[in-house]
Formats: C-alpha cells, structure tokens, sequence
C-alpha cells in the first residue's frame, strides 16, 4: 500500500522519476511523461530478467480496455500481448511482457473504445533493455540428467508448443487445462488438479503456468498435500516434468501454504513471493532432478509447535536424494531456518548449487548440509544472527566468493572448530569439510581456518589462496574421519555448471545481489531492517510477521477491460436457471462404484540363491527349480545353516500404489512358527535396505500381514500345506499396505521409500519349511481412480435460486454444475529429532519394536513382548522426550515406561533398556522414577486416562530428571547412557497402555523437523438439476436466504472532503480524478454540488490543486484512518 502512495506521489511531482536502479545491471526506468494527444500517459516502464513492463495512468470515460503490445526495437512488427498480463491497481494499469530473450524493446498501449482500438491515443515508451536471467550453477551441469530446467529456452524464450496456463485469485479454482493422459488429452479444472495431471507422465509439451496477483490458500480448488500445500510431483523419481511456474510482475505470489516438490525433474520456479506458509516455503522433498529456484520473495511461514519453528519451518528445502538442484537470486526475509540441503540418505554424488541469494538477516541453514556436494558462491550474508553455513556428516563443501557481513559463524563443521567450543550446533551428527576461497569477511564472531592458531578444537574451513588448489585427503573431520572429495576439481565427475570467468568478486556482490534478488524490482513488498538490532536477533519481527500474514494484493481487475472480464468475440446468450435444494443429515448415506483396477506390470530379473549370504550351506543343500507342469518354482533346502531364496527385482518404485501378486504353498510337515516365506523388499525412509511387507507366518502360527522386522497383522487362520492366493497393494504416498490371502484382507503402515523386489524364502531355522511359488506379478494401476458418488442428507435445508446470463464466446460466467470434494489420506516422511507421529490407518497392537510413525500403540497383558518404539535418529547431548499416554488402569506393579538406547557394540544395531523410567509401587498409580535398580523418588501418580510424562536426560552429564502430569519434577544421576533412541513401553496382564505421541528435542542443537505430508483425493460427485432456456435476457439475478446488512446509504448532499465523484465516500477512483483534473483540467462531479468543491480537493491546504492533493486522497482512500492536511 505505502509503494503505491510513494509511486503514485513521485509520479506526478517530479518530470523525472528517481528510482534506485540496479548497480550492475542498468535497467533505466521511464518516467511519467503526459503526452498531449492522448488521454493517458506512461507512468513508468522499464526492462528486467527476460520480461519488461509498462505502467500508465489517465483515461477517458469511452474506453472500455486496452490492448499492449510489444516489439524489438530493431523490429516494425508489434506482437500483443495476452490479455491476462494487464491488471488494473486503483492509481494506474499494468502489462508485462515476459519470455524475451535478450535485446532492447518497446511497449505500446492503445485503448479499446466499444471494441475498437482507439490508435490515436495510443502511447509508446523508449527503449527498454532486457538481459537474460542468470543460468548457472548445478541444475545446468552438463553431467546433470536434463542440462537445464523449466519450459523456457536457454535464450529465455519459450519452448515449441508449451502450453501457458494463466492462474489469478478468482480462478485458482476454475481455471482449466488440457493435459494428455494416457490415450488422449483430458480437461483438467483447478490449479492442484491441472499439476496433478502431470504426473501421469504423458504430457510431453513444455508448461509454464503464471501466477498473477497473490492466490491465497482459499482460492485453491484442492491441496494434494496436507503439511506443504500444492504438490507437484512425477510418476517415479526425476520425471520430466518440463515445468516452469512463474510470477507476472512485481506482486504475484502464493499466500498461506508453499510447495512440495517430488519424483520430478526439470522444473522452474521463479518471480513469485511465498508467505505465511504451512510448513516449508519449497521443499524438494524426494527423488528430483534439474530444479531451479530463483528469483523468489521467501517470507516468515506458520509458527509450528517447536522453539525453532517460531518463523515457520525450513525456507527452501532439498532432500530425499534430490540433486543437480540450483537456488539463486532469492531473497530470504528473516527466515529462520533457511535452507536444509540432505537428510541421510543421499550420497556425495547429489549436487546442489547456491548461488546470488540475498541471506537478509535470515537466522541460520545457509544451507545446513548432510552427504552432499554443494557449491556456495557470490551470496550475501547480511547480518544472521545464528550461523552461516553448517556442514555435517562427511558433506562437501565449496564455499567461494561470498560476502559475510555481520554473520555471526559464518561457516561450522558439527563438533570441530568454532561449533566444538559450545554446546554443539547441529544435533551430535558428525562432521562434514568445508573448503573456503575467496570469501570477504566481516563482523563475525569466530571464523577458524586450518592456519589459526586458536583453532584447538579443529577448524571451521579448510582456507585456499588458489581457487584450483585440492584439501589433502589426510584433513578429516574430527567426528567422522571424512574428508573432503575434491569434487570441485573433479571434472571427470562432476561439472559445477559455472565458468570461473563468471564468478563476481565478494566485494561487488552486494550491490548486484540487491538489486537483482527477488522478484521484479524487488517485489511490492518492501522491508528495511535494523542492522543495529537486527543483526543479533533471531526472534520474530512482530511488525514484519503481521505485515506478511495480513498483507492484500492491491490488484482491482484482471485483464485488459477495466471491468475484469475478458472480451472475445460472438453473440449467442443463454439464461441458466438453477434451483438447487441442499438436505443433508448428521448420519450421511454414501454409496460407492469403484471401478476394476487393471495394472501395468513391470518386468522382473529372477535369482536364486540363499540367506544369509555369508553362510556356507552343503553342496546341493540349496535349490530352485521350475516346475513346467504348474508353471511355478519349488524352493527346497536341507541346510540347517541357510535357507533357499528367490529373487525377482525390478526398477524401483518411489510412488504411488504398487500391486504385487501371485500365489505361495508352503510345503510343511506341520504348523510352523514365526516364517515370512514371500517378502516385499525394498528401502526404508531412512534409504535401508528392508523388509516392506510380507506374508507371513506369526509366533501363534497364523496366516499374517507382516510390516518390517516384527509388527504383525494377523488372520485367525493356521498356516498350513495350502495355496495362498496374495495381493499386496502398497500405497507409497499413503505409506500403506494391504494385503489379501485367500480373500481375507489386512492393512498396515508401512516405512517405505520405493519398491525393488519379490522374495521366496525357505525357512533356516528348519529344514522341514519349503516353498512353492509362482512367479509373481508386479505392477502399477494403469486406469483412473474408481469414482464415488456420495449422497448425503443434511437436518438443516437451503433453498438458492440462481439466474444467470451466460453470453457464450463473450463475457466469461462460471457457472458449476458439479462439486468435487477430496478425501484425505495422509504420508509422512519425518526426519528427527523433533517429530509429531502422523496416525496410521490402525493402532498398532502387539508386542516387538515398530517405529514412531506406526503410533497409536496399543499394549496390554495379552501381548507376546514388550513394546519398543524406536525413533528414527538415535539422539544424543540433552535430550527432552515426552511421552503422552492413556492407561485402562493403574492395577499392576513394575515397570511402566523406559528409554531405551541405539546400541552398536556388537556390530549389529540393537535397541536395548536404559532402566531410566517410570515404576509402579502401588495399585493406586503410584511411581518411582528410577534407573532400573527399583529405586528413587516418587514422582507421583499416573491415572486411568490421559497421561504426560517428560524425562530429560543430559547424555553427557547423566543428569535425568522425570516429570508426570506437570507434579514435581524427580532428579536422578544415570551412567552408560549415550544416546536416547525410543521408548520400552512395559506390557502388565490386566492393564492396557495406548501410547499416542512421543515428541523429543535437543536442547543448544538444532530442532531438525521434516514431515511431509501428502494428500490423495478421490473424487465425489454431486449433481445439480438445470433447466437451460435461451432468452435474450442481459442481467444476472442471484437470489439466497442469506440476510446481510449493509452500511447506510452516503449522503451526497452532504460533500465529503477528498469525494470528488460525490458519492458520499473517499476511494482510489476519486484521487485519479482530481489528476485528471490537474493534467487535463476535466471537470469533476463535486463541482456540480459544491461551491467549495476547490477546498474540499485541494487536500494539503496550500491554496492549489495539485498531484500532492491527489496522492494525500489515495492515502485517504487506502487508509481510513489517515488524516489529510484539510481535515485537520
């Protein structure tokens, strides 16, 4: 609102317009100029990255829009512009010309009278000079997968064929799009549904959707993800998704919800703000490829639940084995946490690019890096109150050029150098190489090289005087023992997607990252910090939180008509009288049709062999062999040290639903135990290799569901020598599984990164267990979602009655006929250490160990082992976890709750009892807190209910304490306790605990939170009865039930100061006249009222009308609250 009033003010008092310009690039802005053969004048233009735009004010009450057009300035042919690139603010209009390659340009604007053009009014600017948008660093390596990213040429032209998609606040929901599926193209209607048809994988042309003006999360028709907001995602990991979504101007942008990018590649995102996100602004979750984020205004996200999530969670996150990933020319307000670069997957081969970011007074994560290569160059760290860039876990990084001003640490490596001089930074991870060159450093508080004699505890950098210069491979990290990989100097390997030739010097990198960073001009939205306070704040800005999530775009119309709709050609009228009757009732009635799933199966390598692979069974123990007249394979083994196996692998699946089937005979002499004799193998969330699912037999010797190493789901039906028919359906969004044998069905949560395998299995604690199978078929479902129709019956009645005029091919009208509603399913992918478990489709109930994310779990006296629920990161320094629990009953002595810890002594990994925890002394909830000795304080009662408890444990002290539903806190003194990994929840006969959540933190570390949550939807359909007449009738006519109550009627007899039209209030329309009466002398509709209309407009009280009395009404207009001179 302020840079409108400052625009519009400058605009019309100055012949020229001082603007501040861009330091390394001249983009010269034209001044307001009033030409005196046309109504209307050029307020500003200018050229930018690959696009230019012109701003004009004036008018005349005949036009009815306008049309721009734009050409080389060396050209005679104008091209126009599309309609949607001109937009109506309340002082002046706007159209940008985008996707122009390099070169000078000319705009001309001509207004549209009754559907002509009115060429004698037409106006033109001077020249305007466009570059290119910077294309660099690793989404452009030569060695990368698509060697480029997005649906624009190198030139900065668009692709042959792309389709443009033009989405605006008032049709994020409507807007429509036709992307080919698997036959033919199909109409998709809706932001999310358009994207969501991508990933299909048919669509081969380019598609840059722009964004203009900010769409709130209101205006979205659907989000395919719950925790992020629109999902953009491909069939199987690095789609080519040929994908750019860019903003228009300087004021486009998303509001109240960010993106969630995966399986994709060759993807843009560019020239748009994010603000007030869900969780992450962007995160780049798992498996992409040629991602280029630029040119975007990052702004404070929603406050989540933890101490580092007051700010939102991450800025722009990568991880999930993303790679040849570029995020340049962004300008980061304040962010808490900027930029998670890995999780624990990946390998140093994932390559990531930083590259002319503007760090403004962001706090910390520029970026963190766990296992990967990054390249950070030419950014400007400008006052960050935390750290600048952190590495750990045997990461690489090149850190060149950079301009550090007032950054507290500029560079960490986990537990050397500056970070081992604290309480640690990164969590007790190991740690990671930086090799430094280059860099201009000023304000910091510590900065170690391996030169600096106080660098006790190891350095932060490995510090170069040649660029070309390699880190020794004897330099590893003090936590870890890993060194740097050189892969800046590895030009076999990797290529980092700049020449040397084109790096800026540190000392020129301010000027040019603030003048180039962010969107247009950088963006409407403007903050200027305090340095002075600023640069060690890493708190909220309460004024710059409330701007950001109140902030309204000032847009009035989009398109060229000064109305908002669309003119085209043609006259054919119809009136649609819709009567919709809306009942429904509080228990709906919903009937189903679901279609026959059919899949497209993929090919399968088959190979014997047997388990473990390090064992030496007999010569001729071991066999499978294919029976030809069954067409199936017999697996037999005689060893009692090894079992046979049968692999069948295939290309991995990282998404969507899976179908694998077939059918097993286990050949057995009688009952067996505990035997999963066909396993789904593939990786595990943490990138393990691991049992998904199998079917199994249990420790009961039922037919069961068995979900990684131990979390059964069982029939009441005993293994025996029989043919089981199976069908595993994996849903590796929803993290789900549903098996079904011999027609009984069994679902669970699975802990599933992608698919890779079927295995047959003998059993080698037996050698009485063989197995026939046949050759099972694995696939994908190639046919659309089966529809459900849904009928309900609401208790309250509405009645609406709609008229509506639809000129067909003139004036757009939507009018719906058909409701779409999504049901949720949910996915999350959490690393720890703070973690908020997502509810699987069912409790977990059994003993033996299971993962947070398989949380409720329901233990009780009938279980066969007590329950062990481990946390994805083993977590160590000091560790708060929080158990919340309900018991049936406080019957029942001896241990309630314990932590346990990761134990690797042994070469294995094993979850094993600290003896921190919580024992019952008495039937009436009695406890004592105590290290599994049945000693210590009381620390309370639990009750039958909702129950709290939180122990802390400072793992380098033994410091614990114990707290229970908010009583006294207990304190005890532990040894032997290195890392806190989970939870042993203590089955009791005749007592039954559900354990609901288990939250845990690192105190002095960072909070390191990644949940993603996705979303599928499935469609339901409501019907609305229509009768269509055709009528020559020009009016729309809505009538409801609702009662609204309107403010009263303004008083034009009354003159109001600043109301030059005279219709009782003060608006934008009335500061444009009053110009248009300074410019061209025009009479306005006060005059005809008033007598004193002269000092009811001459707003500054200086006894002229003059532009300054029109920019003090604008003011007026956009705040109420203003007090203009002559109000006084």
């Amino acid at each position: 609102m302020k840079k409108q009033v400052k625009k519009f003010i400058s605009a019309v008092l100055a012949s020229t317009m001082a603007v501040t310009g861009v330091a390394v690039t001249n983009f010269a802005v034209t001044p307001v100029s009033v030409l005196a053969a046309s109504n209307i004048a050029v307020y500003e233009s200018s050229g930018w990255m690959e696009s230019c735009y012109v701003e004009w004010i004036g008018g005349d009450s005949s036009y009815t829009g306008y049309n721009v057009y734009v050409k080389s300035a060396s050209d005679s042919d104008w091209t126009k512009l599309d309609d949607q690139l001109i937009r109506k603010y309340p002082d002046r209009w706007r159209a940008d010309a985008v996707g122009l390659a390099a070169g000078t340009y000319n705009m001309k604007v001509v207004p549209v009278s009754a559907g002509t053009e009115v060429t004698a009014d037409a106006i033109t600017t001077s020249d305007l000079t466009v570059t290119n948008y910077d294309r660099s660093g690793a989404a452009f390596s030569t060695k990368s997968t698509y060697k480029g990213a997005g649906a624009y040429n190198a030139d900065g032209t668009l692709k042959a064929g792309a389709k443009v998609i033009y989405v605006t606040p008032e049709n994020a929901k409507t807007v429509k799009a036709s992307i080919m599926q698997d036959k033919a193209e199909q109409e998709f209607t809706g932001l999310q549904a358009i994207v969501n048809a991508l990933q299909k994988g048919k669509e081969t042309a380019p598609v840059d959707i722009r964004i203009v003006g900010m769409i709130n999360a209101d205006d979205m028709d659907s989000f395919a993800s719950k925790a992020e907001g629109l999902q953009i995602k491909g069939k199987n990991a690095y789609s080519n998704l040929n994908l750019t979504i860019e903003g228009i101007g300087e004021d486009a942008g998303i509001h109240g919800f960010g993106m969630l990018i995966r399986n994709a590649g060759n993807v843009e995102l560019r020239n748009f703000a994010v603000m007030a996100c869900l969780d992450d602004s962007v995160s780049l979750d798992t498996g992409n490829c040629n991602v280029w984020v630029h040119n975007m205004d990052l702004f404070y996200g929603k406050t989540g639940g933890d101490a580092d999530q007051a700010k939102g969670d991450g800025t722009v996150d990568i991880k999930g084995k993303s790679t040849y990933v570029t995020v340049s020319y962004n300008h980061f307000f304040d962010s808490g946490k900027s930029s998670l670069c890995g999780m624990k997957g990946e390998t140093t081969d994932c390559q990531i690019t930083y590259h002319h970011n503007w760090f403004d007074h962001s706090d910390s994560r520029h970026p963190r890096i766990r296992t990967m290569s990054v390249h950070i160059y030419n950014n400007y760290f400008d006052g960050n109150a935390k750290y600048g860039v952190g590495t750990t876990m045997g990461s690489s990084a090149f850190v060149e050029a950079n301009y550090f001003r007032n950054c507290k640490y500029p560079m960490l490596s986990s537990k050397q150098g500056t970070d081992a001089t604290g309480d640690g930074t990164f969590s007790g991870e190991t740690g990671g190489m930086i090799k430094a060159y280059n860099n201009h450093i000023e304000g910091a508080k510590a900065y170690l090289t391996q030169n600096n004699p106080n660098a006790t505890t190891g350095y932060d950098a490995y510090e170069v005087t040649e660029r070309s210069a390699q880190v020794p491979s004897s330099e590893v990290t003090k936590a870890g023992g890993t060194s740097y990989n050189n892969f800046d100097t590895d030009t076999s390997k990797f290529d980092l997607g700049v020449e040397p030739a084109n790096i800026d010097a540190p000392e020129d990198v301010p000027a040019k990252v603030m003048a180039q960073a962010g969107r247009v001009n950088g963006g409407d939205f403007k903050w200027t910090f305090n340095n002075a306070t600023e640069d060690t704040n890493y708190a909220v800005i309460s004024e710059l939180k409330s701007a950001v999530v109140n902030y309204k775009s000032s847009i009035v119309s989009f398109g060229g008509n000064s109305d908002g709709t669309v003119v085209t050609t043609g006259a054919t009228t119809t009136t649609e009288v819709t009567t919709e009757t809306t009942t429904s009732s509080v228990n709906p009635t919903e009937t189903t049709t679901e279609a026959q799933v059919e899949i497209s199966t993929v090919d399968l390598t088959a190979k014997d062999g047997f388990s473990p692979s390090s064992a030496s069974p007999a010569a001729g123990s071991i066999s499978v062999e294919y029976q030809s007249a069954t067409d199936d394979y017999l697996l037999k083994d005689t060893s009692g040290v090894a079992a046979a196996t049968w692999t069948n692998s295939f290309e991995p699946i990282t998404s969507g639903k899976v179908i694998v089937k077939g059918y097993a005979t286990p050949v057995i002499a009688k009952a067996a135990g505990k035997w999963a004799f066909v396993q789904v193998k593939g990786t595990n969330k943490a990138g393990d290799s691991a049992d998904i699912a199998d079917l199994a037999s249990d420790a009961n010797k039922n037919i069961a569901l068995r979900t990684g190493a131990s979390a059964y789901t069982s029939t009441s039906d005993t293994i025996a020598s029989t043919k089981y028919n199976y069908e595993f359906v994996f849903d590796l969004d929803a993290q789900t599984v549903t098996l079904t044998v011999n027609g009984k069905t069994l679902t669970h949560s699975i802990d599933a990164q992608a698919i890779s395998s079927v295995v047959g299995i003998t059993a080698n604690s037996a050698v009485d267990r063989n197995l026939i199978m046949s050759k099972p078929t694995v696939g994908v479902p190639s046919n659309e979602p089966a529809t459900e129709t849904t009928t309900s019956n609401v208790s309250e009645s509405t009645t609406e009655t709609t008229t509506a005029v639809v000129t067909e091919a003139t004036t757009k009208v939507t009018d719906a006929t058909t409701e779409t509603t999504t049901a949720k399913v949910t996915e999350a992918t959490t690393e720890a250490t703070t973690t908020t478990p997502d509810v699987p489709s069912e409790p977990h109930k059994g003993g033996g160990d299971i993962n947070e994310h398989q949380l409720p779990a329901i233990v009780d006296g009938t279980d066969t082992s007590n329950t062990k629920v481990i946390f994805d990161n083993a977590v160590s320094g000091k560790v708060t976890v929080t158990v919340n629990f309900d018991a049936s009953t406080t019957e029942g002595t001896g241990a309630l709750l314990n932590l346990v810890r990761k134990d690797e002594s042994t070469g294995t990994v094993a979850y094993k009892d600290t003896g921190i925890g919580l024992r019952v002394t008495a039937k009436d909830g009695s406890v004592i807190f105590d290290f599994g000795d049945s000693t210590g304080a009381s620390a309370g009662k639990f009750v039958a209910g909702s129950n709290t408890v939180v122990f802390t444990v400072d793992t380098a002290t033994g410091e614990a304490t114990c707290t229970l539903n908010g009583g006294t806190t207990v304190t005890k003194t532990v040894t032997g306790v290195d890392n806190i990994a989970g939870i042993k929840v203590n089955k009791k006969k005749g007592r039954t605990l559900t354990v609901n959540s288990i939250p845990y933190s690192v105190e002095g570390g960072e909070t390191t939170t990644e949940t993603t949550t996705e979303t599928t939807t499935v469609t339901t359909t409501e019907t609305t009865t229509e009768t269509t007449t055709v009528t020559e009738i020009t009016t729309v006519t809505e009538t409801s039930s609702e009662t609204t109550t309107e403010a009263p009627t303004p008083d034009p007899s009354k003159p109001v100061k600043g109301d030059a039209d005279n219709n009782g209030k003060v608006e934008a329309d009335d500061a444009a006249a009053v110009l248009q009466k300074v410019l061209t002398g025009a009479k306005v509709a006060l005059e005809d009222v008033a007598t004193n209309a002269f000092e009811l407009l001459d707003a500054d009280n200086d006894g002229q009308l003059t532009a300054k009395d029109a920019a003090y009404i604008l003011q007026k207009a956009l705040d109420s609250t203003f007090t203009m001179p002559n109000e006084k």
